[in-house]
């Protein structure tokens, strides 16, 4: 029963495809390109979300009590994400001025959100385009319809016509609807990506200018 059903769903999904033309072709290709693009980048998010700020620091801090600022970029080099890479730009500062360490925090802090929102355009535009495209199907659908309505005026001509033209707009929505909750995830990881590294970049700064006054009396 389920392979009937299966079968039966591929048979009509496959005719429309045969009966949509090459606009629903194009709408297949860009949004099987955005669903990759979003779940790699989900993939990805998650990946790096999984080491919290406070272990991080933790880390460093331990490793600094240890064996100063070296130990503390070898024990965090495990961790390969954006906190762990501001972090370890921070450490390689040394005990210059807060002014120059945040510099350098904000330096790598640009390069990694722009890793982090790489693609995010290219989904976003996928996701506007692709009912744009399937309405320029059915439009056109129906210009072929009406000028075929010319030579047989029945109502089977005009209803199978109609049909087919508006093929392109339900591919178009449905790229849409699938690819639109898949950007509201990646937005909002993003966002408490971004919450995580300000949190890391201001923890970072003050334990600096603790190790300063510290650098300082010591001197």
């Amino acid at each position: 029963m389920i392979y009937e059903f299966l079968s039966s769903t591929l048979g009509t999904i496959l005719e429309m495809f045969k009966s949509g033309g090459v606009i629903t072709y194009i709408i297949a290709i860009i949004g099987i390109y955005g669903f990759i693009t979003s779940i790699e980048k989900i993939f990805y998010l998650r990946k790096i979300s999984k080491i919290s700020p406070p272990l991080i620091m933790g880390t460093v801090n331990d490793a600094m009590e240890k064996g100063g600022s070296l130990e503390a970029l070898r024990s965090i080099g495990k961790y390969h994400n954006p906190i762990s890479k501001i972090i370890s730009e921070a450490l390689k500062i040394g005990y210059r001025n807060k002014i120059e360490v945040e510099d350098a925090m904000e330096r790598v802090f640009i390069v990694e959100i722009g890793s982090m929102t790489k693609g995010l355009g290219t989904i976003k535009m996928i996701i506007e385009i692709a009912p744009l495209l399937g309405l320029i199907g059915t439009v056109l659908g129906m210009w072929y319809t009406f000028k075929a309505l010319g030579v047989d005026a029945s109502p089977t001509a005009m209803a199978g016509g109609i049909y087919i033209s508006l093929i392109t707009t339900i591919a178009g929505l449905t790229v849409a609807i699938i690819l639109l909750p898949l950007y509201s995830n990646i937005t909002s990881r993003i966002e408490n990506e971004m919450d995580k590294i300000e949190i890391a970049k201001k923890m970072r700064s003050e334990e600096h200018t603790s190790e300063l006054q510290s650098h300082a009396c010591i001197s």
